[in-house]
């Protein structure tokens, strides 16, 4: 076996091993979870259906937000957002809650209103995580921008806030495969230089759209 072919069967090992992470993390029980019951009148195809309505909702937001015209994402998020009001445990819930809110900060921040993204910075802090957020962290978009333009403590807050589902040091497993996932500066880091009124360097979070 020829050296390219070694290094892209690794490569695909290695991110099997790393889905197989994710996955396994799929069926941990979020806080406060392991005892939810849906309402009675619910029933569990109602259910499934609401998670895979607001799934697709999730990827017309993003494909809106990365088009020609982002500010197409504005009702999606907002659909996205209303569609796991009824679902708080799936694992939808806490995507739309970051991802969402992150879209509409930066739609906002971009049309100028800075007051107005933080408030959606605050918001996106408040989800719960979710196995991808866990796992290879959200997005960092919005606080990257927003700590550019000076919103120090509200960023620092922000970064407390996620890091009750997440930190760079806590995909160690990922990285360890997939090296090129690794962040530059640990969030005490981030924090640290927040509280300096610095901007931190986010890593590559900072670049992957919500």
């Amino acid at each position: 076996m020829s050296n390219v072919s070694s290094h892209q069967s690794m490569h695909r090992l290695a991110s099997v091993v790393a889905l197989a992470l994710v996955c396994t993390a799929a069926h941990a029980a979020r806080p406060g979870c392991e005892h939810w019951v849906a309402p009675s009148r619910v029933s569990a195809s109602a259910i499934e259906a609401t998670s895979s309505n607001a799934y697709h909702l999730s990827l017309q937001m993003h494909a809106a937000f990365k088009s020609s015209n982002p500010a197409s994402a504005r009702p999606l998020a907002g659909a996205y957002l209303s569609s796991v009001s009824s679902i708080p445990c799936d694992w939808n819930y806490g995507n739309a809650i970051h991802d969402a809110n992150s879209v509409l900060g930066l739609l906002a921040l971009h049309e100028g209103k800075k007051a107005e993204a933080v408030v959606f910075l605050r918001a996106a802090s408040l989800s719960p995580g979710s196995p991808q957020l866990n796992s290879y962290g959200p997005s960092l978009m919005l606080a990257s921008e927003l700590a550019k333009a000076g919103e120090y403590e509200a960023v620092a807050q922000y970064v407390q806030g996620i890091a009750e589902f997440w930190t760079p040091e806590d995909r160690r497993a990922v990285v360890y495969l997939l090296p090129f996932l690794k962040d530059s500066e640990p969030l005490a880091t981030w924090l640290a230089k927040l509280r300096s009124h610095q901007a931190p360097n986010f890593g590559r979070n900072a670049n992957i759209p919500p």
